[in-house]
């Protein structure tokens, strides 16, 4: 199925072919997980299903994001400034 939607991020309107039912789209809709009615679909083709994001604008604005939610939320750097203080 085509399915075409409108990013968050940017506000480009893009389209991309899912291997989707519409008895699945209408079951998410109606409050599925998007993971459980549609299991077969990559993270990447969730993503756009729910928020409109293609892969290209989750690299180019999410990268940063990305590498921030990776960090320890406690680095040693912090650690020894709450020590010495």
């Amino acid at each position: 199925m085509r399915v075409i939607k409108t990013s968050i991020i940017t506000g480009n309107t893009a389209s991309m072919d899912l291997d989707i039912t519409e008895v699945q789209l209408v079951a998410w809709r109606q409050g599925g997980l998007i993971q459980d009615v549609m299991p077969h679909l990559s993270a990447d083709e969730r993503e756009f299903l729910i928020s409109g994001v293609t892969p290209a604008e989750w690299d180019e604005h999410m990268r940063d994001w990305d590498e921030w939610a990776t960090q320890p939320t406690i680095t040693k750097e912090y650690e020894n400034d709450c020590n010495a203080a």
